[in-house]
């Protein structure tokens, strides 16, 4: 007898992507590095959002706080922190960390990078 619904076999090939799993850009990421930095700036994405994508015009080649702020802002370094923003999804594959768990996240990245980093003097800034 014939089955009525494809089931998918339990081993796969590991270069086949399961369609629910999403990749996110998580963490800071160093968009421009200034070696007497007075200030860090971090870009913060939205629900949604993507620490890149966020901020990079559609026809654009890199994000404009990359592109723009170290001519503005000569003394800044300028960072972006990715974390998984999906409240809403049409395949119910949602977020369920909460306001407070990626403050948390925020918060322990941007001071490992600091201490990694051996940053000691710029204060932080958010954007």
């Amino acid at each position: 007898m014939r089955r009525l619904f494809w089931t998918p076999s339990k081993s796969r090939p590991v270069t086949q992507q399961d369609p629910l799993t999403k990749t996110f850009s998580l963490g800071i990421k160093l968009l421009h590095n200034q070696e007497d930095a007075t200030v860090d700036i971090v870009f913060i994405h939205g629900l949604t959002g993507d620490r890149e994508k966020t901020w990079t015009a559609e026809n654009a080649s890199e994000p404009w706080p990359k592109a723009f702020l170290p001519s503005q802002l000569p003394t800044a370094r300028v960072l972006t922190f990715g974390y998984d923003a999906y409240v809403t999804d049409w395949r119910g594959v949602v977020s369920q960390n909460r306001i407070g768990n990626h403050a948390w996240n925020l918060l322990t990245s941007l001071a490992s990078y600091r201490v990694k980093d051996e940053t000691v003097g710029p204060s932080v800034a958010y954007g």
